[in-house]
């Protein structure tokens, strides 16, 4: 079983999936976004196992999102796009999820998932039409692509509702832009490998 027995106490209630695509719907919700690591890399040389293995992972993804009471929104490329109603949820479904792919990397399971960067936010979205849209959803991506391998990084927003939950892993707050004509996103990086911090540390003092 995925589901760890913890009190959820995030950042709102219970989702009304059912309303979730009508027009116009705003609701309060927490964002998982996530990037296969090396899988255009693993592309090139091999498409049939590429493939095979960001399946893997996918379904790791939708394990989590059902659960802990989330929902997939979006699968485009290498990247998957979740919500959830709490913060904490969208943090214990991804702790879940590092743990298992990193276990598989040595395992002699077969397709082996790739390892993820993942990013965490909170906020109010907007449907329209087929596509969610909101700010938040934004930086939930970029912080994906700002973490180390495997790691997870939980949004300002967000990370109250976190931090009880990460208390025991390695971490480090951590203020960077994502591009030069945006804003700072702040964000705190959770460890996975027990030395990704550290190298993150090492980076942002050079």
């Amino acid at each position: 079983m995925l589901h760890r027995q913890v009190r959820l106490v995030g950042t709102a209630g219970a989702v009304n999936w059912d309303r979730f695509h009508v027009m116009g719907t705003t609701q309060q919700l927490s964002f998982l976004h996530a990037d296969a690591c090396s899988f255009a890399a693993a592309m090139a040389k091999t498409e049939v196992n590429s493939v095979e293995r960001l399946r893997a992972g996918q379904a790791l993804f939708e394990e989590a999102a059902q659960a802990f009471g989330g929902r997939v929104l979006d699968k485009v490329g290498d990247s998957i796009l979740l919500a959830f109603p709490r913060a904490d949820a969208a943090y214990l479904a991804a702790e879940t999820i590092a743990r298992k792919t990193s276990e598989a990397q040595a395992s002699d399971l077969h397709p082996i998932p790739f390892l993820y960067r993942m990013g965490i936010t909170s906020g109010r979205a907007q449907t329209r039409g087929d596509t969610l849209y909101g700010h938040c959803i934004n930086v939930a991506a970029r912080i994906s692509s700002l973490v180390a391998k495997g790691n997870i990084g939980i949004g300002a927003m967000a990370w109250p509702f976190v931090q009880k939950f990460a208390a025991q892993r390695p971490q480090r707050h951590r203020r960077l832009f994502a591009k030069p004509e945006e804003p700072f996103v702040d964000f705190v990086e959770i460890d996975a490998d027990g030395n990704s911090v550290e190298k993150a540390a090492a980076r942002d003092h050079n």
